[in-house]
């Protein structure tokens, strides 16, 4: 930003700020520090990453209807405050510019169109056409044929899903393309056998018909919080298993998302991943299973995992060790991996750690220094991490 195109004007003017956090679209109102005709430079509540986008509104007059224009704004530095929020130098996005840089993933059109795009950022609501709820993102741009967005939602080729802006109940019809995946796997929606009702499931399987040795299962983040089986951190982990072309499955606990039952405390979660793990073993007969789980999903799904003998092995991520109860995992002498953020708000490294430490069997932590809890511009580095204990502890799968 030193050598910027224009000039900067020390201004305070009310400006409006949307994000997409790993839960729902978050908004607060600030004031700016200096802007040009380039970008801006402001203060928010929390410490955002480099790379990742923002929609600003400024001048932001909160006496006006909804609709006032929004503009995508990519962050080029943050600089944390004393006493929690950063302040953030931010630049003025272009479509050119914006291409693969999703940070929350990517939905678009085909790039061969017969009409123009527009580039207008406004608040909008997407619903999957098998879903009874919507997804709230933000837009990058519109045409007379659909429209391009980022969500944190993953959206499959070829299905449908309804929009409608917040300002009009008018619904249409547009195709959506998912970025596109693995050809490794082939991807079935199913439901699983649950104590509490069905439970909404994903399976990538394997193309070739062999009986595969090994099976992944990863479970997902805590369900009251938002988490879901489509959480980031859980789809890169399933992606990692997925380069060894190994049957991925993901579900979603008792209550998330089209689940059957009700939320358990973490009690009756345990018998959803023995009702996945059962899965996995009627479907491949023979397959271990790779236990992994994020946050809530690793203190429930270790837990089972342990004590389960068709578990072999076992990847933490993000363990939540600063306010829960790990101390079962004195009695496990499973091969553990525990990938941990090095500023994670919910599991400090050190405590981890130490944790490890203390356990029996083989340990290894990896600490992805500068990741918060979600690993929000380290994915494809937590992902990396868990590929590479992989290949170490298979070699014959990389083969």
């Amino acid at each position: 930003m030193d050598r910027r195109k224009h000039g900067r004007v020390q201004m305070r003017l009310p400006v409006r700020i949307r994000w997409l956090s790993p839960f729902r679209l978050q908004e607060e109102v600030q004031q700016t520090e200096d802007v040009s005709r380039g970008g801006l430079k402001v203060s928010i509540s929390v410490s955002a990453v480099a790379g990742t986008h923002l929609w600003v509104t400024y001048p932001y007059d909160s006496s006006l209807p909804e609709g006032q224009p929004e503009m995508l704004v990519r962050i080029v530095r943050c600089q944390p405050r004393a006493g929690g929020g950063a302040t953030l130098a931010g630049k003025y996005e272009t479509l050119v510019s914006l291409t693969g840089a999703a940070e929350y993933g990517r939905t678009f059109l085909a790039e061969r169109r017969a009409s123009r795009r527009r580039p207008v950022a406004m608040r909008a609501r997407v619903r999957p056409e098998h879903l009874p709820w919507f997804d709230e993102v933000m837009t990058v741009d519109f045409s007379d044929e659909g429209l391009r967005f980022l969500s944190c939602r993953e959206y499959e080729l070829a299905r449908h899903a309804q929009h409608c802006r917040e300002c009009s109940p008018r619904q249409l019809d547009l195709p959506l393309a998912r970025t596109p995946m693995s050809d490794r796997h082939q991807a079935e929606s199913l439901f699983l056998d649950g104590p509490a009702g069905r439970l909404e499931a994903i399976l990538w399987s394997p193309p070739s018909p062999a009986r595969p040795p090994l099976a992944a299962l990863v479970c997902h983040p805590h369900p009251l919080f938002g988490g879901t089986m489509h959480n980031k951190v859980v789809y890169q982990a399933a992606k990692a298993f997925d380069r060894f072309a190994l049957p991925v499955l993901r579900f979603n606990f008792r209550g998330a998302g089209l689940s059957e039952g009700k939320h358990d405390n973490g009690t009756g979660e345990q018998d959803d991943v023995r009702a996945a793990i059962d899965f996995l073993g009627e479907r491949f007969p023979g397959a271990r299973v790779a236990l992994a789980g994020f946050s809530f999903g690793c203190l429930v799904g270790l837990r089972v995992g342990c004590a389960d003998a068709r578990v072999m092995e076992l990847a933490g991520i993000g363990a939540p060790v600063n306010g829960s109860d790990f101390s079962y995992l004195q009695t496990c002498g499973k091969p553990k991996l525990f990938l941990q953020g090095g500023n994670d708000q919910f599991g400090a490294a050190p405590k981890l750690e130490q944790l490890a430490a203390s356990l029996p069997g083989e340990n290894r932590v990896v600490v992805i220094e500068g990741a918060d809890h979600f690993f929000a511009g380290h994915l494809e580095r937590m992902s990396a991490a868990l590929a590479e204990w992989l290949t170490q502890r298979h070699p014959e799968l990389s083969a």
